[in-house]
């Protein structure tokens, strides 16, 4: 059974701030005028992110609008688009999990390193469970990184940490992808408030009703979520469908309710700050069914990720992958039906008819086709029937189809050169290798370091700190993976190791790309001076001892050299068995000198 997204994690502690003179309905509607301004400010502007995203969707799907194609006309659509978009994800997914490092920890004042190596195991234990398919089973961070990889390709990476329990009761640090549609920033830039729209079904927001803060008090207003209808606005669904590609039309009684998420700086009608990050949430835009209260997490930060594959200055929303590539993904399809159609008209040709020639005209009702007999009263069958051309296909078309392809290969080797992936099969020269990494190679790493700061070291920072606030003290795999003293240690100091300085660095996938140039440039050098005999002596005989180079081209290949070595016992066997064989060798060659030696010893 899939575990529905909720907008908070369950038995969290809430502290209720004062409303000061504001009532229920003046919060209300203060926050309705929040979601108003920046629902606003994302679709308007010369570049509306909803309708770059929509595109994007759309494109990723292969849905374009072909009504007013005659029935003739072809209505091809090629796979360039998504397979882009997911060879990209994948290439992303693989270059970060490529190696468990993909992360390090840093912990102040931690000379032995025990305390850092003991949260990467923490943290490792949550990464390995943070995820649930549409089952409810478990899924580990890979998969979980490369939906958001693909949602940053569409639109933007978003998602959320939070403590959750599964069907069994067990508690995990849930890691949860969100539709970037159902998220607004302020974007002014100054972060006044961040909103999230999501939709429950009203028997769990029932059984979210009941639940308490440490204090016992209820965390939901129930008489506000008493009072709660039924509520699904018809654009929500078709947004959803659209993203998911099937539909997602309720007809059963489930009575969605429509949940807004705020935390927020609230403040009155005035301008005057009434406190600052809160949590409300309010049901159906009408009913104020949490809050405002305080950031009831530990750690006080939000606990919804947004980042962008490209980051663009004074924009809190950025750019998204497909962006400067999608028209001209457009473009090729529109151009490939045409060069399609372009050679049905070529092939196929108009023809004129005498029909006062023919015995029966009925003859022609279902068209011209082969082996089509016809009667005709006399003359010749030139004067009966003659065909004409409709046009013939250029070939600068043709050339300029190569070149939009050229583009969007280029955008293939993008995923699959810069990546450190074995290049595309195919009729691919080593001229555009070239040129795809030089003009891929820049951006790629800014994406990468883009990711990795803006949307891993945060995301683990958040997995860590939720899970010190939210641990099991029956949690076997913790224990096994701790030791049970670290472990009693982790649990007795929970609020003081959250409130502790722990940097997270994450370096996978930019550490790839630099160890793949690395590796291209030693390539290099070993090739320019193999082909010079005066400078092959000196490099190799001189300059670089061959062994270290060894190990070296295998370290830049992702290759362990340590697994490669010889274990204590194998050296140790296999010294005997070499000082065996030449004892062997010795007593061979002694015989073979004197034959006569062996008898006299005997």
């Amino acid at each position: 059974m899939a575990v529905e997204q909720q907008p908070l994690p369950e038995a969290t502690p809430s502290e209720t701030i004062g409303k000061g003179s504001l009532s229920e309905m003046e919060i209300v509607d203060i926050l309705n005028n929040y979601r108003t301004e920046a629902d606003l400010a994302r679709r308007s502007g010369p570049n509306g992110r909803d309708d770059v995203w929509e595109a994007n969707v759309a494109l990723y799907w292969n849905q374009f609008d072909f009504s007013k194609k005659a029935s003739w006309q072809s209505r091809e659509v090629m796979p360039e688009a998504p397979m882009f978009v997911d060879r990209w994800s994948s290439s992303m997914r693989e270059a970060l999990v490529i190696t468990d490092a993909w992360y390090q920890v840093q912990a102040p004042g931690d000379s032995e390193g025990d305390i850092a190596q003991a949260i990467k195991k923490f943290t490792d234990v949550w990464l390995a469970r943070c995820g649930r398919n549409v089952d409810g089973q478990p899924v580990e961070f890979g998969a979980v990184f490369e939906n958001l990889m693909k949602l940053s390709a569409m639109m933007a990476a978003t998602a959320t940490v939070t403590w959750k329990r599964d069907d069994e009761g067990r508690g995990y640090v849930a890691i949860e992808v969100v539709d970037p549609r159902e998220v607004l920033l302020d974007a002014t830039g100054r972060g006044l408030y961040r909103i999230r729209r999501l939709t429950v079904d009203m028997f769990r927001l029932k059984e979210m009703a009941k639940l308490k803060d440490e204090r016992g008090k209820a965390i939901f207003n129930i008489p506000e979520i008493e009072r709660l209808e039924s509520a699904l606005h018809d654009e929500d669904e078709v947004a959803k469908s659209r993203l998911a590609g099937h539909g997602v039309e309720i007809s059963t009684p489930r009575k969605p309710i429509v949940i807004d998420e705020y935390l927020c700086t609230l403040i009155d009608k005035q301008g005057n700050k009434v406190e600052s990050n809160v949590l409300c949430v309010v049901a159906n835009e009408r009913f104020l069914i949490r809050g405002p209260e305080k950031n009831p997490l530990w750690h006080k930060r939000d606990w919804l990720l947004y980042a962008s594959a490209v980051s663009v200055p004074l924009s809190v929303y950025g750019r998204t992958y497909m962006e400067s590539w999608s028209s001209v993904a457009r473009t090729f399809i529109e151009l490939t039906n045409l060069i399609l159609d372009a050679t049905f008209t070529q092939a196929m040709k108009v023809f004129t008819i005498a029909i006062d020639m023919l015995e029966d005209p009925t003859q022609l009702d279902d068209g011209i086709h082969p082996n089509l007999a016809l009667q005709v009263s006399g003359g010749s069958a030139k004067d009966v029937m003659n065909a004409v051309d409709m046009g013939s296909l250029s070939s600068s078309v043709v050339t300029v189809w190569q070149g939009l392809k050229q583009e969007l290969r280029e955008g293939a080797a993008f995923s699959e050169i810069a990546l450190g992936q074995i290049p595309p099969k195919g009729d691919i020269t080593a001229t555009e290798i070239s040129a795809s990494e030089q003009s891929s190679s820049a951006l790629l790493r800014s994406i990468a370091r883009s990711v990795e700061v803006r949307l891993l070291e945060p995301m683990l920072n958040l997995v860590w700190k939720t899970g010190m606030q939210h641990m099991d003290e029956d949690d076997e795999e913790l224990q096994a993976a701790l030791g049970p003293e670290m472990f009693q240690m982790f649990l007795a100091r929970r609020r003081e190791l959250v409130g502790r300085r722990i940097t997270f660095r994450a370096t996978g996938i930019s550490s790839l790309i630099d160890r793949t140039q690395k590796l291209r440039a030693l390539l290099s050098a070993i090739q320019i001076f193999s082909q010079n005999e005066i400078l092959a002596k000196i490099f190799f005989s001189e300059q670089v001892d061959p062994r270290k180079l060894a190990e070296e081209v295998l370290s830049l290949l992702g290759i362990d050299t340590l697994k490669l070595r010889p274990t204590a016992r194998e050296a140790q066997v296999s010294g005997i068995l070499e000082n065996t064989q030449q004892q062997r060798e010795v007593q061979a060659e002694q015989q073979k000198a004197d034959p006569l030696a062996g008898l006299g010893a005997a």
